[in-house]
Parts: structure tokens; C-alpha cells; sequence
């Protein structure tokens, strides 16, 4: 039976403590700078000094014809796919960068923020030279150098994205954090309603006063 006499707000319950703690942790968007521009820095030093050993010139065997040395233009993405749609591909490491930088309020811990940077450092690298190498700004075609037999032929910028793909795929399946940042973002959800709710609350009743 309800007590008439309790007109009090009714009783929350204590906020998730792993969400707390997620929430006090500061985006490590320092870290994820430097990562970012690392790996854009040596994937580009290590396109220049590609281009300059090898253009026009026999590959060069590494561990014999299994892992070689080999300069190729690449339009296109892995394995030459899409050689045809560079543009596209331009297009999507963009919107992959500017992704990255508006979801770094999430990365909080050394881990996804090292693998986000990772990634982003590879498209960056790539990007770079989609913009700025020949044939022409925009639809520039990527230097790859690395050639493992029957694989593919890839740069530093290339094993950067896929090591970062790996990393946040192990912090994913394995990781904690992960449920303590998927109880941050429904705790913000949650808040930012509530706020709404009252925030529309106080304009109905604003309204009602003036009427009257």
C-alpha cells in the first residue's frame, strides 16, 4: 500500500560505479595525436626513400623471392582492388580521420586510443598520397614497396592499419573498459533525456504561469 503522505521524489539508485570510473578518465587525445602523426611520418620518410632506391629499378630480395623490395603505384586498395574508384577511397579515408578525431572523447585508456592511432596514422600516411602524389590531387596513387610472395605488395602505413585492426579487435573481445564505456555512453544517453524531459517540463510550466 503506498503511503499518501510521501510526496517526496521517489528514491534513484546509485550510479554504476564502473561507468563512474570510466567518466573520470580524460580522453587521451594527446596520445592519439602523437600516434597518428608518428606513423603518417615514417609510412611518408619511408615512401621517399623507397622511391628514391628503387624507381626504375630490379626488386631487390629480402629473404629471397619471398619477401622483396618493389616499387608499385597503387590506385586502388589492397590486393588492387577498385583501381578504378581512388577517389572513393580518398573520400573514405577522410571520413575515416575526422571519425576518428569526434569518437576520441571515448578513448580513455593507452590501449584502443594506441590501436585507434594506429589505424588513423595508416589512413593518414595513405591519404597523403592521395592528395598530394601523381597522377593528380585527389586521385593520387599510393606507394607500396613491401612485397610478400602471394600475399600482397603493401607499405608501412598498410601493416600500421592492421596491427591497429588486430589490437582493437583483442581490446574488444577482451577488455573490460568495454563495458565500463558502453555504461558511460547509456548513462550519458540517459542523462541528456532526463534533461530534455525537464527542460520541457519547465517551458510547460512557464507557459501555463504566463497564460494565467
Amino acid at each position: 500500500m503506498t503511503n499518501p503522505r510521501n510526496t517526496g521524489p521517489e528514491p534513484t539508485s546509485p550510479p554504476d560505479a564502473t561507468a563512474s570510473r570510466w567518466s573520470a578518465l580524460r580522453p587521451k587525445r594527446g596520445l592519439l595525436a602523437a600516434t597518428v602523426l608518428a606513423v603518417a611520418a615514417i609510412d611518408q620518410i619511408s615512401k621517399i626513400v623507397a622511391v628514391d632506391a628503387l624507381e626504375g629499378k630490379a626488386p631487390v630480395d629480402l629473404l629471397g623471392e619471398w619477401f622483396q623490395l618493389t616499387l608499385l603505384r597503387n590506385p586502388g586498395a589492397a590486393f588492387s582492388m577498385g583501381t578504378g574508384s581512388t577517389w572513393l577511397f580518398t573520400t573514405i579515408q577522410i571520413v575515416f580521420i575526422v571519425a576518428v578525431a569526434v569518437g576520441s572523447k571515448w578513448l580513455r585508456t593507452p590501449w584502443p586510443t594506441i590501436s585507434a592511432g594506429l589505424i588513423a596514422g595508416g589512413a593518414a600516411g595513405n591519404l597523403i598520397d592521395r592528395l598530394f602524389r601523381d597522377p593528380s590531387f585527389y586521385f593520387g596513387h599510393v606507394v607500396d614497396f613491401l612485397s610478400v610472395r602471394g600475399f600482397a605488395v603493401f607499405n608501412l602505413a598498410d601493416s600500421a592499419i592492421t596491427v591497429g585492426v588486430i589490437m582493437l579487435a583483442a581490446w574488444i573481445m577482451f577488455s573490460p573498459d568495454v563495458d565500463e564505456m558502453t555504461g558511460d555512453a547509456k548513462t550519458e544517453k540517459e542523462t541528456k533525456r532526463e534533461d530534455a524531459k525537464q527542460t520541457t517540463k519547465r517551458e510547460g510550466a512557464g507557459e501555463e504561469t504566463a497564460d494565467a
